[in-house]
């Protein structure tokens, strides 16, 4: 893969991949970090009214967390993807390119709806809970035994 991202692009870049996802969220920029040092890795950071969105571009593949507005307790995009009953995503990963921040965006598009039902002020503290446990099955999945979860879940 070409490694088009720089300091001064990595912002619109993200921007251009999720420009539906941020129209249709009425999403702004509101945090940015980049480190040159750590592999060109970078955080785009995006808050709305109906849901927070951070990208993150970690050993050249691409993660997504979601908030609530107002909260600083992410949530993985695994756990979106399950939370809205949308495992397909999760089960294609292994396929998907995660190296490509268009893929990535057009699976966050193709459900984004969906998402934004999670936060809405009604949902978002049964969403948070869901997320904790889910999270909390899948760490006794993997490791055979409780795992306790930053935030107290």
């Amino acid at each position: 893969m070409n490694d088009a991202y720089t300091t001064s692009n990595y912002v619109a870049k993200v921007q251009e991949a999720f420009a539906s996802v941020v129209a249709r969220g009425g999403l702004q920029v509101s945090d940015t970090e980049y480190a040159a040092a750590h592999f060109g890795n970078f955080v785009v950071e995006f808050s709305g009214a109906s849901v927070r969105l951070r990208v993150v571009r970690d050993r050249m593949q691409f993660l997504l967390d979601f908030a609530p507005p107002g909260h600083d307790e992410w949530i993985d995009d695994e756990t979106i993807w399950h939370l809205i009953g949308a495992d397909h995503v999760n089960e294609q990963r292994a396929e998907l390119d995660l190296r490509s921040l268009e893929h990535v965006a057009k699976a966050t598009s193709a459900h984004f709806p969906e998402i934004c039902a999670l936060f809405s002020v009604r949902e978002a503290p049964r969403t948070l809970q869901r997320a904790n446990e889910h999270r909390q099955r899948r760490a006794k999945a993997l490791f055979g035994y409780d795992v306790p979860l930053a935030g107290g879940g």
